[in-house]
C-alpha cells in the first residue's frame, strides 16, 4: 500500500495508456491524485429500463470491446 492509502499492484500499472510508458502506480494515484476506474456489470435490460424510466430514448446499442478483451461491453446511444 502506498503512503496515500492506495494499493499499488502490478495489475494497476498494466492498464490504460500508461502501460507502454511504465508509469508507476504510486505516481499516478498518490502524486497525481488519479483514481482507478471502477466498472460495474449491469444487465442490458436494467440499463435500458433505467434510460426509459428517465425519459431517454435508446437510438442504438453497439456491442464493443471497450472494456477489454473477454469482457462483454456495450455503448448506448441515447436521446433525451
Amino acid at each position: 500500500m502506498c503512503q496515500c492509502g492506495v494499493v499499488c499492484s502490478q495489475e494497476a500499472t498494466s492498464t490504460g495508456c500508461f502501460r507502454s510508458l511504465h508509469v508507476p502506480a504510486h505516481f499516478l494515484y498518490c502524486q497525481l491524485g488519479l483514481n482507478p476506474m471502477t466498472m460495474m456489470a449491469i444487465p442490458e435490460q436494467e440499463v435500458m429500463s433505467a434510460i426509459n424510466s428517465m425519459g431517454g430514448t435508446i437510438l442504438k446499442v453497439v456491442t464493443d470491446q471497450n472494456a477489454g478483451p473477454g469482457i462483454e461491453s456495450r455503448t448506448y446511444f441515447v436521446f433525451s
